[in-house]
C-alpha cells in the first residue's frame, strides 16, 4: 500500500501534466465543463444572493474547475499540496491564464450565458478572486473555514492506494462546504496509478458504488455521469458526481 505521505508530490511536474492532459483539449473534458457549468448555473443563476467563496481541493495543474466557479465567486481557494503545482497556479492567477485554458472557457461561454457575460474580463476576474494556498486535503477536516461551492477533480482516488485515505479525502472535502452548497467531483474509475514525468503516483481503484458510498454521509441529490473515455492504460473510464452538501 502506498500512502499519500509517501508519494513524491515535491517532484510533481505541472508542465508535463498539462502537456499530456490539457494542451489539446479532450472531448471528455469539454463534456465535463459543460455539465459542471450547467450544474452551477442551475443553482446560482437568477438567485438574489451575493457571490460565494469557492474551493478547489487538490487543484494541481488543472485550471478548469476554477473557471467553472468563476462567475459565482468572490474568492476561490486553490488548495494544493505540491510546491511546483502551487507555483504553476500562482503564475496562472497572477499573469493571466495560458491560452490552453481558453478552449475550456469557450465551452462554458458558448453553453451558458452567465459565463459569456464575463468573457471579456475572465483573466482579470481570476486574478482578483483566485488564492492558491498550500494545504493537505487529509488535514483539512479540522478547518473552521467553510465554502459555498466546491470542486474536487481526480484527487481523492489519485493521492494514495488506501481506501481509508480515499474515504477521508471525500469526507473532508464535503465537510468544509456549507450546507446546501453545490459541488462537482470527478474520479478515475479502477485506476491502478499513473506517471507524471519520471515519477509514479498511487491510486485507489473505485467504481460508482464505492464513490456513492463515500459521498452518501454528507451529500444529497447527487447525479452521476459515467464517462466512457480511456485517457491512458490502467483505468476504466471516468465518473462525474454533481450534487449538494447535505443540509440535515
Amino acid at each position: 500500500m502506498a500512502l499519500n505521505s509517501e508519494a513524491p508530490w515535491d517532484q510533481f511536474c505541472p508542465n508535463d501534466y498539462v502537456k499530456r492532459n490539457y494542451a489539446s483539449p479532450l472531448d471528455v473534458d469539454k463534456q465535463i465543463v459543460r455539465l459542471v457549468g450547467r450544474h452551477f448555473t442551475d443553482h446560482f443563476g437568477g438567485r438574489n444572493q451575493g457571490p460565494v467563496k469557492g474551493v478547489d481541493v487538490g487543484a494541481g495543474a488543472n485550471l478548469y474547475p476554477a473557471l467553472c466557479m468563476l462567475p459565482w465567486c468572490s474568492e476561490i481557494t486553490l488548495l494544493e499540496k505540491g510546491p511546483k503545482n502551487l507555483d504553476y497556479l500562482r503564475g496562472q492567477a497572477e499573469d493571466g491564464f495560458d491560452t490552453a485554458w481558453d478552449a475550456f472557457w469557450d465551452e462554458l461561454a458558448y453553453s451558458h450565458p452567465r459565463y459569456k457575460a464575463v468573457h471579456g474580463e475572465r483573466h482579470e476576474r481570476l486574478r482578483q478572486v483566485a488564492e492558491p494556498r498550500p494545504g493537505d486535503l487529509l488535514e483539512l477536516g479540522g478547518s473552521a473555514e467553510r465554502w459555498g461551492v466546491g470542486a474536487m477533480f481526480f484527487v481523492a482516488e489519485s493521492m494514495s492506494s488506501s481506501g481509508e485515505e480515499f474515504r477521508t479525502a471525500v469526507d473532508h472535502f464535503l465537510g468544509v462546504l456549507e450546507p446546501g452548497a453545490p459541488f462537482a467531483a470527478a474520479f478515475m474509475l479502477q485506476s491502478e496509478g499513473y506517471e507524471v514525468g519520471a515519477y509514479e503516483y498511487p491510486a485507489y481503484a473505485v467504481d460508482q458504488p464505492a464513490v456513492a458510498e463515500a459521498l452518501e454521509p454528507l451529500a444529497q441529490n447527487v447525479t452521476y455521469h459515467e464517462l466512457d473515455f480511456i485517457l491512458r492504460e490502467g483505468h476504466e473510464g471516468m465518473l462525474l458526481a454533481l450534487g449538494f452538501r447535505r443540509t440535515g
